[in-house]
């Protein structure tokens, strides 16, 4: 998680705010924390309100041991709106993308594997490779 974190901050500036285990507004969920959100660039950097779905360009979820559990909270996710989660999976080294959200799933769901690279739709001027992201 602390590359992710490096990565996107070194390469987003202020064009985002990276935020690491912050609250996200997502109904029925009142606020989970995804481990990292890219969020839209606010002056008072979301202290006085938690970021709303609308803010959100991306959601990373870092799956060790909570697989089942990330990919739970994809159906709360798709329906607040959230544009675009990825699942790094550690233990199958792989990042799940899931895009376009749906009512309860998302319409375009895909696995990136070792060797191959990524870009988040609202940064497609940004590249990451996954053994970037796993090491």
């Amino acid at each position: 998680m602390n590359f992710l974190t490096r990565f996107w901050s070194a390469r987003l500036g202020a064009r985002a705010i990276v935020s690491v285990q912050g609250p996200v507004v997502a109904p029925p969920i009142s606020a989970p924390q995804p481990d990292i959100a890219l969020l839209r660039d606010r002056r008072d950097f979301y202290r006085t309100a938690h970021a709303q779905p609308r803010d959100v360009f991306l959601v990373i979820e870092v799956a060790e041991s909570s697989l089942d559990y990330d990919h739970a909270k994809l159906r709360f996710y798709a329906r607040a709106g959230m544009q675009e989660v990825w699942i790094v999976d550690l233990q199958n080294e792989g990042i799940d993308v899931h895009r376009e959200p749906l009512r309860d799933d998302y319409g375009v769901v895909r696995t990136v594997r070792r060797g191959e690279s990524l870009t988040c739709l609202a940064f497609p001027d940004i590249t990451i490779t996954v053994d970037e992201v796993l090491g």
